[in-house]
């Protein structure tokens, strides 16, 4: 089972290529699409990698995150799809239902977002270098570049996410314990593969400046 860890060369060439899905519906069509005023934007796994709904739904979505009291369910696309914890999308619980089918996939934020400008933020010292590991047997191997960049957005968060998912080799992925940052634990983490459940130890060691 592949890992966010950066693949050695053999590796990397088995790598199968992700297939090509059929557009969907909700997808921004290649556009770069903010939610209404600037607010967070919502992203769904389509089985390859996290994907921006379309200007339309992004809006209704936002729309929707704005309401007093917040929906725990919410419908796009002329009801084809249900999200249901929406009120939770922050916390990682959030799935999208296509009510045709019953097929479930996951919906998050697209990292950096902030809903509490006070929140603490990754304890991190500003003169050195950081770079996220994985443990793959007895080694600590650095995570894929991609997936670098990915988490170290998510440490712009505000709060910090209690769970951070990504995507790489075509799977989906949570980071959980990302919000021990803001104690200065710099270890302790775990990602998990949401497809088999595969565990594997996370840590943000800090190297040179």
């Amino acid at each position: 089972v592949p890992s966010a860890a950066a693949p050695t060369a053999s590796a990397a060439a088995a790598a199968p290529a992700a297939p090509s899905a059929a557009p969907s519906p909700l997808a921004a069509a290649g556009a770069v699409v903010t939610s209404a005023k600037g607010g967070p934007v919502f992203e769904f796994w389509d089985d390859h990698h996290y994907e921006q709904y379309g200007p339309q739904q992004q809006n209704a979505l936002a729309r929707c995150w704005a309401a007093d009291p917040r929906p725990k369910e919410v419908k796009v696309s002329a009801g084809r799809y249900s999200i249901r914890g929406f009120d939770e999308v922050h916390l990682g619980r959030a799935i999208q239902v296509n009510t045709q089918t019953g097929k479930q996939r996951h919906v998050r934020f697209k990292p950096p977002y902030c809903f509490d400008p006070a929140a603490r933020g990754a304890k991190l010292p500003t003169d050195a270098h950081y770079r996220f590991e994985v443990l793959e047997g007895d080694a600590w191997l650095p995570c894929r570049d991609i997936v670098q960049q990915e988490l170290l957005l998510a440490l712009e968060c505000r709060p910090l996410p209690e769970a951070m998912y990504f995507d790489t080799f075509g799977r989906s992925w949570k980071l959980l314990g990302l919000e021990r940052l803001a104690e200065g634990e710099l270890d302790g983490m775990t990602q998990v593969c949401l497809r088999t459940n595969t565990r594997n130890k996370v840590r943000l060691p800090g190297g040179g400046p």
